[in-house]
């Protein structure tokens, strides 16, 4: 996989995870719970973070160890299965 394959998925996981913080962060623990559509738009910037991991290399993934790209594609793991008993 060529480099700037490597630096898109990193920009990727990094938007991501930039949105879903800011948008956690304008709004209480009991408005989230009750506001199902940004349930939905934090837990999908989440999995795009996952997804994006899991494309890195394992050269990549070995040479970043500060990425902790496993706990990204973990993180999709549960969350997909979650939403889907939600709905």
């Amino acid at each position: 996989m060529s480099r700037h394959h490597e630096e898109l998925y990193v920009r990727h996981i990094q938007d991501a995870i930039a949105k879903a913080i800011q948008w956690a962060n304008r709004i209480t623990r009991a408005e989230f719970m009750a506001d199902e559509f940004t349930q939905s738009a934090i837990i999908r910037q989440l999995e795009i973070a996952g997804e994006a991991a899991e494309r890195l290399s394992e050269e990549f993934r070995q040479s970043h160890p500060e990425l902790e790209a496993w706990r990204l594609r973990a993180l999709g793991n549960v969350l997909i299965p979650a939403m889907q008993m939600s709905t």
